[in-house]
């Protein structure tokens, strides 16, 4: 057996230092995506493929006092395109009304479902040099148009990477984070 000397104690930290830094930086490099389901409504529920659907326009999200123009309309759309893939046709709203009004225009379109999502949190950050990661929160509640009737409601959000070389919106979070919703009502 072969005598410790400082030497090799110093390569085994440098090495226990290096693996360490590595399962930092992967686990800053990664995305979350979490969706929590109305515990007033059942854990999972399937939708008809072959229904309408209409999407209201949520309200643009705010942080710390400052209005993100468009991030209504972005939520949406992307909302709309991981719709597209389980559904044949998604009629939208083209400004924020309340979900009474917003069932009243999807049952004027046909529609036999309504989408009504509310941005709760849409944090953009300089994460490119500040390591901060950008944040955004969706709550969708999905009605039954034919009975007026809440049936699905879930909280959707999604963190960004702290390490990343360039700088993105909480936009870029959404075609995952409901493409997952999407895939989970259909």
């Amino acid at each position: 057996m072969k005598p410790m000397t400082p030497s090799s104690n110093r390569g085994r930290h440098i090495t226990g230092l290096f693996l360490l830094g590595m399962m930092l930086i992967t686990a800053s490099c990664s995305v979350t995506h979490q969706l929590t389901v109305d515990s007033n409504y059942p854990n999972s529920i399937s939708l008809e493929r072959g229904a309408e659907v209409y999407i209201a326009m949520p309200q643009n999200g705010i942080y710390e006092g400052k209005v993100h123009e468009n991030s209504g309309l972005q939520t949406q759309t992307h909302l709309r395109t991981a719709l597209l893939s389980h559904v044949a046709k998604v009629n939208v709203g083209m400004q924020f009304v309340n979900a009474d009004a917003a069932l009243t225009a999807a049952k004027a379109e046909g529609a036999r479902y309504l989408f009504y999502p509310v941005i709760t949190l849409w944090e953009d950050r300089a994460t490119a040099w500040s390591g901060i990661p950008d944040k955004v929160g969706v709550k969708v509640m999905i009605y039954d148009t034919t009975s007026g009737q809440p049936i699905y409601g879930v909280e959707l959000r999604s963190k960004s990477r702290a390490m990343t070389m360039a700088n993105t919106d909480p936009s870029n979070l959404l075609p995952e984070l409901f493409k997952k919703l999407s895939d989970k009502l259909y």
